[in-house]
């Protein structure tokens, strides 16, 4: 598995991990959990809840000096249809393990980090 091999190349085994946008449906997590459970310890995950007409924007204006050829419309619209389709089942999945916290990130990024803050500090992370 790609993360394992990146895990183990930063040298830092035994250490802690913040994966962003993984897993995004259940062939990921099935994935994951048959190589990885035994490995690692996913305390949470962190669910940024942002309507779609608000992260298209963002993303846009990213796309303006990202340099990502991903940063377009069409691959944006791309994305939201996955998300419905695939990763909602994730967040589902660890909402029933009492191990997602859903973040509202239409806020000032401030506000959205003193949040994420007090999630890590809960579980002793920060």
């Amino acid at each position: 598995m790609l993360l394992e091999t990146a895990m183990k190349k930063a040298g830092l085994e035994g250490g802690r991990f913040l994966i962003d946008g993984f897993p995004r449906n259940v062939e990921n997590l099935s994935k994951w959990e048959q190589i990885m459970n035994d490995k690692t310890n996913v305390p949470f995950i962190l669910h940024l809840e942002c309507s779609q007409e608000v992260m298209t924007n963002r993303l846009l204006e990213r796309g303006k000096t990202s340099g990502r050829s991903d940063d377009n419309i069409e691959s944006i619209k791309k994305r939201f249809v996955t998300y419905e389709n695939e990763t909602k089942e994730i967040i589902k999945y660890y909402s029933e393990l009492e191990k997602n916290y859903n973040v509202h990130a239409e806020v000032e990024p401030e506000k959205v980090f003193e949040e994420i803050k007090k999630i890590f500090q809960k579980h002793g992370l920060a």
